[in-house]
């Protein structure tokens, strides 16, 4: 009688954290699926002054790396670290700290310019270490995660980022937004005004 009370704890047990891990891994999958499905509440701004600008501004793959390296270190914490740079194509590497463990992920983006003369980056492919994510789920995780300006809009159901050049706020009324990206000829020009 003993031993058959013995035999049935441990399976007893293992039922249990069977059911519990069922349980975690619906949960997961449910806000998965909720963060990647959440509608965005934004609009791009339109250009304020449809005149001509008063500068112009050309830059080269190196200028705008260096940009982006200097605006992406404010952003910068002890469980993440980010890196943009333009090469032949616009890549957004990081490591992201979960569990303890250090995670490698990479975004590859085309970007374009928008009639509105903003900049929007249309995710390409992904990788998260060895693993090939939906683009979708990991931007909606980015969005989440990431405290980000608000010019910087991700939008995980068109796989894209939009930086909207019209709502950035510079210092001394300056404005800007992009004119020409083009990554193959190494030209990247912005125009520029004074309000």
């Amino acid at each position: 009688m003993q031993r058959e009370r013995k035999q049935k704890a441990p399976t007893r047990l293992w039922f249990w954290l069977f059911w519990a891990l069922a349980t975690l891994i619906i949960i997961s999958g449910i806000t998965a699926t909720t963060l990647v499905f959440v509608p965005n509440n934004y609009q791009e701004t339109q250009q304020v002054n449809t005149k001509t600008s008063d500068f112009e501004i050309s830059l080269q793959k190196n200028q705008i790396n260096r940009l982006a390296k200097h605006f992406l270190s404010q952003y910068q914490n002890k469980q993440t670290k980010l890196q943009f740079v333009i090469t032949d194509e616009a890549l957004l590497t990081g490591t992201v700290k979960i569990l303890g463990q250090n995670i490698n992920a990479g975004i590859t983006f085309k970007p374009t310019v928008t009639k509105a003369g903003n900049i929007n980056l249309k995710a390409s492919s992904m990788a998260v270490g060895s693993l090939n994510l939906p683009v979708s789920l990991v931007l909606a995780v980015l969005k989440q995660t990431y405290s980000l300006p608000n010019w910087v809009h991700v939008n995980a159901k068109s796989e894209s980022i939009l930086f909207d050049l019209n709502a950035l706020k510079l210092s001394n009324g300056l404005t800007i937004h992009a004119k020409t990206i083009d990554i193959d000829n190494d030209k990247f020009v912005f125009e520029g005004g004074i309000k």
